[in-house]
């Protein structure tokens, strides 16, 4: 029996956590990548016999990457793939600072190694890796308002997020005139109860500005619930016309 394929990356938390969660059934194989393991996946998954691969990668150490993505790929049949879907969701926030305010190198870099550069490699590594396949193949990039606003204070965030978002529409065009295109969407998932929602109120208010704004949506509870979010972004997954957008919002979902 052919299974459906996800490579979901970042699901150690947040709504990573809450995409595997909710795809953790039979029939599909989820391909999960995570700076650390996620024990409550593992659990379900062995309590109920489902087919889950918990790979453990700072993808930040871009080095690594595609030795990983080759691993993934090295044993599956393209004959026993329904389709195959790759979500980039793996993000994160810091450092949140003022440009110039003081040192960050390392922190930089290291947001847009996670942010960006990685998803690019393990995008990269997914359309040639699949190339040949006849199932149908797509891709989610998470994205967010911050890939077309500028946020005072989270300037390597919103650039890394811009550029993912340019990567989007470059893949699209790409692939626009395949005869099995890969099918892709930048999905904005809103302002969700995650742990970086947490930290980004923790933030030091002299850096981020719009801090009281945060802390509001967080105690007049606006924020979303990121199993809501899981479902919705499934739900679109499984539409005919995925893609049919390149640019997606939640909200516009609920």
């Amino acid at each position: 029996m052919k299974k459906r394929y996800y490579i979901i990356t970042g699901t150690s938390r947040g709504i990573g956590e809450a995409l595997a969660k909710r795809l953790l059934r039979p029939g599909n194989v989820l391909i999960c990548i995570s700076r650390t393991k996620n024990p409550a996946l593992h659990f379900e998954a062995n309590a109920k016999d489902l087919d889950l691969i918990d790979i453990e990668l700072d993808l930040a150490v871009t080095q690594d990457v595609y030795e990983v993505m080759k691993n993934i790929f090295r044993p599956i049949r393209p004959e026993e793939v329904e389709d195959i879907t790759l979500i980039n969701n793996a993000g994160t926030i810091h450092p949140i600072r003022t440009i110039g305010e003081h040192e960050a190198n390392e922190s930089v870099v290291n947001n847009l190694m996670v942010n960006l550069t990685s998803a690019i490699q393990v995008t990269d590594h997914f359309v040639r890796a699949t190339e040949t396949w006849s199932c149908p193949r797509k891709v989610v990039n998470m994205s967010t308002g911050a890939a077309t606003s500028a946020v005072h204070g989270w300037s390597a965030y919103c650039s890394a997020k811009a550029g993912l978002r340019m990567y989007a529409k470059c893949l699209a065009l790409e692939q626009s005139q395949r005869a099995n295109p890969v099918k892709i969407v930048a999905f904005a998932p809103g302002v969700v109860n995650t742990e970086m929602q947490a930290e980004i109120r923790s933030a030091d208010p002299n850096s981020f500005p719009e801090h009281r704004k945060f802390n509001d949506y967080h105690s007049q509870g606006q924020l979303l619930d990121p199993f809501t979010v899981a479902k919705k972004l499934i739900e679109l997954l499984n539409t005919p016309d995925f893609g049919k957008d390149l640019e997606v919002d939640v909200r516009d979902m609920l």
